[in-house]
């Protein structure tokens, strides 16, 4: 069994709140509306939010996540990646006059709520018709 395996097999016998503290602390969090602001100060001193357009922005990010597939694909650090993506998703929010925090609010309440399982890849939702065969099929 491959290390990556190793890992996901020893994390799925633990709770999701053992496995988050791991993964980032809380500290970590902190900083991010003040990140956040000075994303909106920058693009507004560099006249990218009245000088720009969405298209322009929207390619720009489809550039952004074209570097990250690249870098997954190769193994590489994807953090700059990341980083670049929400840069470029900041803009397009200060563009339209939304606060970033409201689109991650909205897709959050999306999402908190939805069961369902991974299978072969794709994350099955417990709404769909396959659900209860795939999950009786993993036991």
């Amino acid at each position: 069994m491959s290390a990556v395996v190793e890992k996901h097999v020893a994390r799925a016998d633990r709770p999701a709140k053992t496995i988050r503290t791991e993964l980032v602390d809380i500290e970590d969090y902190m900083p991010i509306g003040r990140r956040l602001r000075d994303m909106v100060t920058w693009h507004h001193d560099r006249n990218l939010i009245e000088g720009s357009d969405d298209k322009t922005q929207f390619a720009k990010l489809i550039q952004e996540v074209g570097e990250l597939s690249d870098n997954l694909c190769k193994g590489k650090d994807i953090r700059d990646d990341v980083g670049d993506i929400v840069v470029v998703l900041v803009n397009l929010c200060a563009r339209n006059r939304i606060s970033f925090l409201s689109c991650l609010d909205q897709a959050w309440n999306d999402i908190k709520d939805r069961q369902g399982i991974m299978y072969e890849g794709v994350f099955i939702k417990s709404t769909d018709t396959r659900y209860a065969e795939l999950v009786a099929a993993r036991k």
